[in-house]
């Protein structure tokens, strides 16, 4: 029960220290960049990404299109990031020979959880400054902690139904 406990808090502890609030390169950004991040956020319970495109002859909606690409490229990588201390603290008491084998596969699983999350992420704010268009996207932290559950039992399952078929061969 306390190595549980003890578990759980490692674990909280390292997520908690990874998704401190970060601006990336908008900290230098104008002050409605920083208030809007600031009031559209929460950001101990969501990760986020802002995105930014300057209006060209093309107009605000090519620009937001882009924006909102470049947020959801910044989302991803940050789901990753996560992903990794999620996934890690899965198999934190496995032996050495179950962590090589999830290893190996680690970057494939943490690249389609973040694909999946980044379809359920939410548009939070919209706005213009001078030429330029920003959009902000979130996902909410417990989404990336259910999803990354989700797919890391399927992947189990998936593995132990395959290895369960090659012993059902050889016993025949």
């Amino acid at each position: 029960m306390i190595k549980k406990i003890l578990k759980t808090s490692f674990f909280l502890l390292f997520l908690g220290c990874e998704t401190l609030p970060t601006l990336d390169s908008f900290s230098t950004g104008g002050a409605e960049v920083q208030s809007k991040i600031a009031s559209s956020i929460d950001s101990e319970n969501e990760v986020y990404a802002v995105g930014s495109s300057s209006i060209s002859d093309s107009g605000s909606l090519i620009a937001i299109g882009k924006a909102t690409n470049n947020a959801k490229e910044i989302l991803r990588k940050k789901i990753i990031k996560e992903e990794e201390i999620v996934f890690n603290s899965f198999i934190i008491n496995s032996d050495s020979y179950t962590k090589k084998i999830f290893t190996s596969v680690a970057p494939d699983l943490r690249e389609y959880t973040a694909n999946n999350l980044i379809q359920k992420s939410v548009k939070k704010d919209t706005w213009s400054e001078g030429d330029k268009i920003f959009v902000i996207y979130a996902v909410d932290k417990n989404e990336i902690i259910n999803e990354s559950k989700a797919v890391f039992t399927s992947y189990l399952e998936d593995l132990t139904n395959k290895f369960q078929n090659i012993k059902n061969e050889i016993s025949q």
